[in-house]
């Protein structure tokens, strides 16, 4: 070992006194290349105190053919340094990314199903007239998850896109958010509980002629939204009853949960109703049921999903404060109220021909009209239709 350091020392000496040909140049210079602790040997015998106090006995190459060799050798030491920092910093991007989805996988999977059950129940629930779409969810970084989904409302035979739910998850805490379109929504639809509006005559004689009014003025080939409220609290049966004698879809049902007399207001709007979409996806859930009829079905899977709802309080919780604002929401207290006294309505959202919606105005039970959307005539069309968005 020690003799083939000499050799390679005294090879290296013979090269700085310039006492190499050719072809051994050659050699040495693709050896120096190949072979770091050649090149660093060379760099000693150039700088070291050696060479510097025995400059008679070693002649070095010229100062110009020095300044090349370090410049070389200094290049290629940078980019050596710059190639494997590159490396290692990607590697360690690339590991990350990986293992933040594997995380992500497993922190989430399990719950993934209840994030985005109670997110639409919560839409369903507290927003009247409002139901979730289409959307996707999307993993972040470590233990975080994006859920994304379309909030459309039915004007006509048309679902119209107003905005869109979004939860935000880390670990498992929900930041619950609605992004409407344009930075607002219209909130035009109330209900009259039936006790309340008792007490209020006079404001409410002046909302009932002034809905039914309106409804009148809008001109024939156009279709509306509306909220009307009930002189009294009915069954599912007893409301469904009244509506199949008319050409209109209901789109939403206020519920009596026992929490909105103690409303300080005439007029409950979004976060202090509670309902359902008729159609809601939970109610499917044991089978297909019928418009008319199938009231007691209908309350008791109504009843199964707000059970759920109290099996994930935290989650619910968490969401509906978010969405509304408001941590009083009583939801052990509107589940036990329900429970006890049965499922009652005393208000919906229905939606059709604004001539069709008119025709209300002659049943003593449907009062309190207010009109939200109106559009023109889209009620015998093909219910299709396609949204492009910017990007």
């Amino acid at each position: 070992m020690k003799d083939s350091h000499n050799n390679s020392v005294q090879k290296l000496q013979a090269y700085l006194r310039g006492e190499l040909d050719e072809d051994e140049i050659r050699k040495l210079r693709a050896e120096i290349a190949q072979d770091a602790m050649l090149e660093s040997k060379l760099e000693k015998l150039m700088f070291d105190e050696l060479l510097a106090d025995d400059t008679d006995e070693l002649p070095t190459l010229s100062e110009q053919k020095q300044r090349q060799i370090l410049r070389k050798s200094k290049w290629r030491s940078r980019f050596s340094h710059i190639f494997f920092t590159t490396g290692g910093i990607t590697a360690i991007i690339v590991v990350l990314l990986i293992a933040s989805q594997v995380c992500n996988y497993l922190w989430f999977w399990p719950a993934s199903n209840d994030f985005k059950r109670v997110m639409d129940d919560v839409v369903s629930f507290t927003n009247p007239g409002v139901s979730i779409g289409g959307g996707g969810t999307s993993g972040g970084m470590f233990f975080s998850m994006e859920m994304k989904y379309e909030l459309r409302e039915q004007v006509g035979r048309d679902q119209k896109p107003v905005g869109k739910a979004e939860n935000h998850v880390f670990l498992f805490t929900p930041r619950f958010s609605y992004q409407w379109n344009n930075g607002f929504h219209d909130n035009l639809l109330f209900f009259h509980y039936p006790q309340t509006a008792e007490q209020g005559d006079r404001y409410n004689q002046t909302v009932e002629r002034s809905g039914w009014r309106k409804l009148a003025k809008l001109p024939d080939g156009t279709v509306s939204q509306m909220a009307i409220s009930f002189a009294k609290t009915m069954t599912h049966d007893e409301y469904f009853a009244i509506m199949r004698k008319y050409d209109l879809d209901t789109t939403w049902l206020a519920i009596d949960t026992g929490q909105e007399e103690a409303e300080d207001a005439h007029a409950l709007g979004k976060g202090d109703v509670w309902g359902y979409d008729p159609d809601a996806q939970f109610l499917f859930a044991e089978g297909s049921l019928e418009v008319n009829g199938d009231g007691q079905r209908r309350a008791k899977l109504l009843l199964n999903e707000l059970d759920y709802l109290q099996s994930q309080k935290q989650l619910t919780l968490g969401m509906l404060k978010d969405a509304h604002f408001r941590s009083d929401v009583n939801l052990e207290e509107r589940i036990g109220y329900l429970k006890k006294n049965g499922v009652k309505l005393y208000g919906a959202v229905v939606t059709g021909p604004t001539k069709e919606l008119l025709k209300l105005e002659q049943e003593p039970m449907l009062l309190h009209p207010y009109v939200g959307q109106i559009d023109w005539w889209n009620w015998d069309q093909a219910g299709s239709h396609g949204i492009e968005y910017s990007y």
